[in-house]
């Protein structure tokens, strides 16, 4: 069949460094016209679709495409996990997954915030790790391009999600965004606001407790560093970051929090000069609090655990309440 002639993609109006996370999606030097018209209609039908539920014909009509070419296409699109197709009785529609979105990120006019937000938001990806992923880090600045430099400069490190699943995706993002966040931050960081964010005890009273209980011993002495680590890792926690930057606007958020450090202070009872404290999650058998002496891990729960799984819960709460 005898390839039909499209409009091309316009090289200007779209990031390459960015869509180096897709290489399917990149035109390699020296390809034939084949191969280039092949790699157009991807970006074509994908940025076409979007976040409209499309058929193959609205699809072939809108770009000047037959349909055997749209159909081809959505097979490549659907292989690479950028389209999702949906079929309702005889009709089968097509609308860009959360990759999908992430590629169409790529396009200068695709990139802004708002219309991200909209589209990371709706209802259908409550549950999809990476569109929480993207929400989290463009809440964390509320810039109006932190989403597009963040995916541009983890494209330029190597990473690829091409054939990666979203889950895999999600973790890796947030994780480059966490040394993002520690390399912009101020010297020193502000830490001890980790201490009265989400508990009613301050450092000091902290402290005091870590004092008496660590015993002058190497070994408790290295754990406390490994303690103060993982604190340090919780403070660029991108997560904890976009909650503290949206609960100063958000009464929702601020009524939450007040609840949780009530509900905290209610974990912990004094009888006969002891002091007995509830956990509202149990260990998770992964973490590097999980492995601590008890006294850390007890204060390390406290301090980051249960906050780190209110965060989460409530920012997935917030960001698909709307």
């Amino acid at each position: 069949m005898s390839e039909k002639q499209i409009q091309p993609i316009d090289t200007h109006n779209y990031n390459s460094k960015l869509l180096k996370l897709y290489p399917s999606l990149l035109i390699p030097q020296n390809c034939n016209k084949q191969q280039k018209n092949r790699i157009h209609r991807r970006l074509i039908c994908l940025k076409t679709v979007s976040a409209k539920a499309l058929t193959a014909a609205d699809l072939a009509l809108k770009n000047g495409l037959s349909h055997f070419q749209v159909t081809k296409t959505l097979q490549d699109l659907a292989v690479l996990d950028l389209v999702n197709a949906q079929k309702i009785g005889r009709t089968k529609t097509y609308t860009a997954t959360t990759k999908g979105t992430v590629a169409l990120i790529a396009f200068d006019d695709f990139g802004d915030w708002q219309t991200l937000k909209s589209i990371l938001s709706a209802p259908h990806k409550k549950n999809d790790p990476l569109a929480y992923a993207l929400l989290v880090v463009g809440y964390s600045s509320n810039k109006p391009d932190t989403i597009h430099q963040t995916l541009s400069s983890y494209a330029a490190q190597g990473a690829t999600i091409e054939n990666v699943s979203s889950e895999t995706v999600a973790e890796s993002l947030l994780g480059f965004y966490r040394q993002q966040l520690r390399a912009q931050s101020p010297l020193p960081p502000a830490y001890l606001s980790v201490f009265k964010e989400f508990t009613t005890t301050g450092f000091q009273d902290f402290f005091k407790m870590l004092l008496v209980a660590v015993k002058p011993t190497a070994e408790d002495y290295n754990w406390l560093v490994e303690f103060f680590n993982e604190i340090s890792e919780f403070h660029f926690n991108p997560a904890r970051v976009a909650f503290v930057k949206i609960l100063p606007q958000t009464t929702m958020l601020q009524q939450k929090l007040e609840k949780f450090k009530k509900n905290q202070d209610q974990q912990i009872k004094k009888q006969d000069g002891t002091l007995e404290v509830t956990f509202t999650i149990p260990g998770s058998g992964l973490s590097k609090v999980d492995a601590m002496p008890p006294h850390l891990r007890a204060i390390g729960m406290r301090l980051i655990m249960e906050p780190a799984k209110f965060v989460n819960e409530t920012l997935v709460e917030y960001f698909w309440s709307k």
